[in-house]
C-alpha cells in the first residue's frame, strides 16, 4: 500500500469540491484493495473517501484505514481484495453520462498518457470503462493477461501494434477551459494539488481543466516537461523557463482532450499531489 509512487495529498479543498460527483454504493468492511495506488488523502472516516476519489483524476476505488488519524488510499481500480482488519474499501460509480467510441482503430496503440488499466475481455468494454473513469479520454485494448484496457488521458501518438485496438471517447459533457494569460519565466509557488507530464505549457491548460481541484498551473521542462497543478495562483516569483497561468473553466459538449507525453502503456500514471520546491 505504501509503494514508492505513493505521495501524500492534503485535501481540504478536494473535500469541498464535488463537481465530478460519484457514489460508492457497496462499502466492504475489513477489506483492502491491494495495489494500483494513485495517491492518498487524509479523512477521519471512510465516508469522505468517496467524494475525494470522485474529485481525483484516475481514481476509481479506495481503501480507508485509520493510519495517521484516517487515510484514504486512492486506487486506479479495485484490483485484488484481501482481508485487512479495520480497513474499509469501495469502488466509485461516477455520475457522468456514458460515452461513445465511434471510431475504433485496429492494430493501433495510443502511446503514453496512461491513467490506469482495467481487465476487459474485449475492446468494446473499454469505451464504457473509460467514460466512467475520471481523467480518461481514450484507450488502447490489448490481449495482455486475457484482455486489458489501457486507459489514457487522450489519444496522444498512434503507432502500429499488431492486435491492439484503440479508440477516443466522446462524452455528452466534459470540462473545457481557457488560459488567457500565460506568464513566461514565472512560477506560481505552492498550492500544489498534483503533477502531470506535458511536452509544453499549452497542454497544461486542458490537464488542469480536467482536474476538479486545479485552478492554475506552472509548467517546467523537468523530466521532459511537467505541469505542476495548483489549487490557485498563489504567490508569483521569477523562475527562468517556467510558464504559468490561471485556468478559466466552463462546461460544454465536447470530446475530452488533454496532451500526452508519459511512459508507455505498461507504466502506471499518477496525479497525486506533492511539493517539489516551487
Amino acid at each position: 500500500m505504501l509503494g514508492a509512487q505513493l505521495l501524500v495529498l492534503t485535501v481540504g479543498v478536494l473535500a469541498a469540491v464535488a463537481e465530478a460527483a460519484g457514489t460508492c454504493p457497496s462499502i466492504e468492511n475489513n477489506v483492502d484493495y491491494s495495489g494500483a495506488d494513485v495517491g492518498s488523502a487524509r479523512s477521519s472516516s471512510a465516508n469522505g473517501c468517496c467524494s475525494i476519489c470522485s474529485s481525483t483524476n484516475g481514481c476509481g476505488a479506495f481503501t480507508w484505514t485509520n493510519y495517521n488519524g484516517g487515510t484514504c488510499w486512492l486506487k486506479q481500480s479495485k484490483g485484488t481484495a484481501k482481508t485487512s482488519n479495520g480497513a474499509v474499501s469501495a469502488v466509485l460509480q461516477t455520475a457522468s453520462a456514458a460515452g461513445t467510441c465511434p471510431s475504433l482503430e485496429n492494430n493501433v496503440d495510443y502511446s503514453g498518457a496512461d491513467v490506469g488499466s482495467v481487465p476487459s475481455s474485449s475492446a468494446n468494454g473499454c469505451c464504457s470503462i473509460c467514460s466512467k473513469t475520471n481523467g480518461c479520454g481514450a484507450f488502447t485494448w490489448t490481449n495482455y493477461n486475457g484482455g486489458t484496457c489501457w486507459l489514457k488521458q487522450s489519444k496522444g501518438t498512434g503507432k502500429a501494434s499488431n492486435g491492439a485496438i484503440s479508440g477516443v471517447v466522446q462524452s455528452s459533457s466534459s470540462s473545457s477551459a481557457t488560459c488567457p494569460s500565460l506568464e513566461n519565466n514565472v512560477d506560481y509557488s505552492g498550492a500544489d494539488v498534483g503533477s502531470a507530464q506535458s511536452a509544453n505549457a499549452n497542454g497544461c491548460c486542458s490537464i488542469c481543466s480536467n482536474n476538479n481541484a486545479c485552478g492554475a498551473f506552472t509548467w517546467t521542462s523537468y523530466n521532459g516537461g511537467t505541469c505542476w497543478l495548483k489549487s490557485s495562483k498563489g504567490s508569483s516569483k521569477a523562475s527562468s523557463g517556467s510558464i504559468s497561468s490561471t485556468v478559466q473553466k466552463s462546461t460544454q459538449p465536447s470530446t475530452p482532450t488533454s496532451p500526452s507525453s508519459v511512459d508507455p502503456a505498461t507504466t502506471q500514471y499518477s496525479l497525486s499531489a506533492f511539493a517539489i520546491g516551487f
